[in-house]
């Protein structure tokens, strides 16, 4: 399997895990507005990652995975806030968070390799 589709994948399995992650915060108002957050951001990066797959030109290629980068830097924010306020379990917080941290790994090493550039 290509980087380019393990993160696709990763990708994937990181939208379906915040849906899930969702479902399962309490009714209250700052949850829900900070899950529908996640969820967007969680669901953004794969999309972003699609819309990569069909520019022309190296440059705007890695500036979609750049894109997706950031967007997973978000959602880690999003699961360490919604954690330590209290609305996530910790095993479903060290589930997602460990998901997302991957993903950020694999995008930065691609876009390392894409960019042929060492990021530190």
């Amino acid at each position: 399997m290509g980087v380019e589709s393990l993160v696709k994948e990763k990708s994937f399995e990181f939208a379906v895990c915040v849906m899930n992650l969702h479902g399962k915060l309490p009714h209250e108002l700052n949850a829900r507005i900070l899950g529908k957050k996640l969820v967007r951001n969680g669901t953004a990066i794969g999309a972003h990652i699609m819309d990569a797959k069909h520019l022309e030109g190296t440059d705007g290629f890695v500036r979609k995975f750049m894109d997706a980068q950031a967007i997973c830097g978000k959602c880690l924010y999003w699961l360490e806030l919604l954690h330590t306020a209290g609305y996530v379990a910790d095993e479903d917080y060290d589930y997602a968070y460990r998901k997302a941290d991957d993903l950020y790994k694999s995008l930065h090493g691609l876009i390392a390799v894409l960019s042929n550039k060492r990021f530190y």
